[in-house]
């Protein structure tokens, strides 16, 4: 596996090289001089480009892998049929609090 990912690595940082010497070639066969700023740029261009696919790319899988957990958690959340209204939920607190001032006045009756 070590040497898979090597060979991987390796052929990431060869590509943007071999690249160059493609496009160099092909400018100049096809008639164009060469000069230090287009192969300068040409090569920050091929490493922008494989920065962004190599390292871009798997933050950006793992943002939509994110999305499609959070998205499954929110719909379970939202399915949950015991969910009470506003109106149910301030009753429910009302009622609760009716009780707890009931039964706390019981508990501190001395008996």
């Amino acid at each position: 596996m070590k040497a898979l990912d090597a060979f991987g690595f390796a052929l990431a940082t060869a590509s943007s090289t071999i690249c160059i010497y493609c496009m160099a070639t092909a400018y100049t066969i096809s008639g164009g001089i060469m000069s230090p700023n287009k192969v300068y740029t040409s090569l920050m261009v091929l490493n922008f480009a494989r920065i962004w696919g190599i390292f871009f790319f798997h933050s950006g899988r793992m943002g939509v892998t994110t999305a499609k957990v959070m998205k499954k958690r929110l719909e379970d959340v939202l399915y949950i049929k015991d969910v009470l209204s506003i109106e149910e939920a301030h009753q429910h607190v009302l009622q609760n609090q009716k009780a707890f001032a009931a039964g706390g006045s019981q508990s501190s009756s001395p008996d």
